[in-house]
């Protein structure tokens, strides 16, 4: 089975939802989380999500931005 890109909107640094999100998608080898849009201040959401590997070109400002730059 290929794998799932898959990306967050929200569940940023410090958040309680957006770890179990991603510790669930990683317990099997079906998804790669590869984009996100994590925080409510953009370059905070930007830098959060390269800390968690995100490439730069795929760690988003906001949400909108996410859904233009992944269609």
């Amino acid at each position: 089975m290929a794998r799932l890109n898959w990306g967050m909107i929200g569940g940023g640094k410090g958040s309680q939802i957006g770890p179990a999100h991603r510790l669930g998608s990683g317990l099997d080898s079906d998804f790669s989380f590869v984009a996100g849009a994590l925080d409510h201040d953009p370059d905070a959401g930007r830098a959060y999500a390269t800390e968690l590997g995100i490439a730069a070109d795929r760690a988003y400002g906001d949400w909108r931005e996410m859904l233009a730059g992944e269609t």
